[in-house]
């Protein structure tokens, strides 16, 4: 049983995103407590459904011979900079006008810390971009 070479970069995709998650849902779970919300018994479930998720794709990047891309930081820190940035552009008050009627108030309260957070994501960005190369 084998893949092409498109389909190969199809399944590891998918994979390289489910593993990025359960990294991060990893994190989550270590920032926040989540034992006041959850009994032991219900934390230890979710953990070992994580750990469960992560033996399969590691399995199947075995049985496929998918190579194991390492992740590039930066690459993945200006994408998602650039998502960011992106969706700050669009809750400025004026184009919060698509959600209906726009306090005036918030083009003095909103759009100015609005504004502040667009150019810090942009001066991000261009550190980034410098590392990058």
């Amino acid at each position: 049983m084998t893949l092409t070479e498109p389909q190969k970069i199809s399944v590891r995709i998918a994979l390289r995103e489910l593993e990025t998650r359960l990294v991060r849902m990893r994190a989550l779970i270590d920032q926040d407590d989540l034992s006041q919300r959850l009994t032991p018994d219900a934390l230890r479930r979710l953990r070992a459904l994580l750990d469960r998720q992560q033996a399969i794709i590691d399995e199947l990047y075995h049985r496929f011979g998918l190579a194991r891309e390492s992740i590039d930081v930066v690459q993945t820190m200006v994408a998602e900079f650039s998502i960011t940035w992106t969706q700050l552009v669009d809750v400025r008050s004026q184009k919060l006008r698509r959600y209906g009627e726009v306090d005036p108030a918030l083009v003095s309260t909103l759009d100015p810390a609005i504004s502040e957070l667009t150019e810090l994501t942009l001066a991000t960005l261009r550190i980034l971009e410098q590392v990058r190369g």
